[in-house]
């Protein structure tokens, strides 16, 4: 049986399916590097940070190292404070710089008590009591680790070969929605820390202002790579299933109009038969007229079985004519010549 061509849509739907496999692909991979970006802030890095508070009006000199303005770094583990270097008259430049100091790594910490040193005010403040609300949203940032696993097991079983459990397409969609989810989750969270500990320095009514860091920018990044990846896997497999479904019913099609060509074919040979044998001349038998025979069927048996009953009793009559004599003397006669 020869091997149909393959069409330019069959092509072109393999090629567009390649391409979106690939450029999902890529995507999971970017977010798992942004992700580990926001692993590493605070207190792991010292410079990264989700939010950074800091106080451009205030100076400090902790004695022996140069003066400058204070910074707080929150990150996923914890927190880091530190004294930028203020490159004025009164920098000394054989001086150390500030050594940075830093939380323990743990999940979930108090964020609150760490501001005063931004903001003289806030020391004296009761607003930075312990608030169980922030250690809660602080412990929730565990969600980031818990997204960077995920992003990596789809990216593994997006590139290793296709199982009999789930195919790469269908394994890297699946991944790529779960690990969208933690992040939405994570940047819900992330958010309202932020504008938390915002709130807290506006309240203060002080010089220390916050902003968002790097890390907060790079979930938001991950998260529009999933979203992105998300939404090609997606559009992919429904093509892809769509694709079958036109493809099984136009075979189903092609099967039925098979079908029915045989069909026809077949009609037209029994009409063609027909005519055919309607159309056969009689034949004649003994100066008479015969049947016509038949092409097929039951009719043919039964003209042959008439012809042979037809000719049995011709030869019957033929043994009869030769057995009886052709004249006989009454038996008075034949008794009188006796005597």
């Amino acid at each position: 049986m020869a091997r149909k061509p393959v069409s330019f849509d069959a092509i072109k739907t393999s090629l567009t399916s390649r391409i979106s496999h690939i450029l999902a692909v890529i995507l999971v991979a970017a977010a798992f590097a942004l992700l580990i970006v926001v692993d590493a802030t605070a207190p792991v890095n010292h410079g990264l940070a989700l939010f950074t508070a800091r106080n451009d009006h205030i100076s400090y000199n902790l004695g022996g190292y140069n003066e400058g303005r204070p910074v707080v770094h929150f990150g996923t583990f914890g927190y880091c404070t530190q004294v930028a270097v203020d490159f004025s008259s009164t920098y000394d430049s054989t001086a150390d710089p500030t050594p940075d100091r830093c939380s323990p790594t743990s999940i979930g910490y108090d964020p609150l008590p760490v501001l005063s040193f931004v903001s003289p005010t806030l020391a004296t403040s009761t607003s930075t009591s312990t608030d169980p609300r922030d250690q809660r949203l602080t412990s929730a940032l565990i969600l980031h680790p818990l997204a960077t696993g995920f992003s990596f097991l789809t990216l593994i079983s997006a590139i290793l070969p296709p199982s009999r459990l789930a195919p790469p397409a269908v394994a890297l969609l699946v991944g790529s929605l779960t690990t969208a989810l933690l992040l939405l989750a994570a940047l819900a969270c992330d958010f309202v820390l932020c504008g938390r500990l915002e709130r807290r320095l506006d309240d203060a009514d002080t010089a220390a202002v916050g902003s968002y860091g790097t890390g907060l920018w790079a979930v938001v990044a991950a998260f529009a790579c999933l979203v992105v990846a998300t939404a090609l896997l997606g559009a992919r497999w429904w093509w892809v299933r769509r694709r079958s479904r036109v493809s099984a019913a136009s075979r189903e099609l092609e099967v039925e109009m098979e079908l029915e060509h045989k069909q026809d074919e077949g009609k037209t040979d029994r009409s063609s038969g027909s005519a055919a044998a309607a159309a056969a001349p009689p034949y004649e038998m003994g100066g008479k007229t015969g049947l016509t025979e038949l092409s097929q069927g039951m009719g043919a048996d039964r003209h042959e079985l008439s012809e042979q009953q037809g000719r049995v009793e011709l030869a019957g009559e033929e043994r009869h004519e030769l057995d009886t004599p052709m004249y006989s003397e009454p038996k008075s006669r034949l008794e009188d010549g006796k005597k």
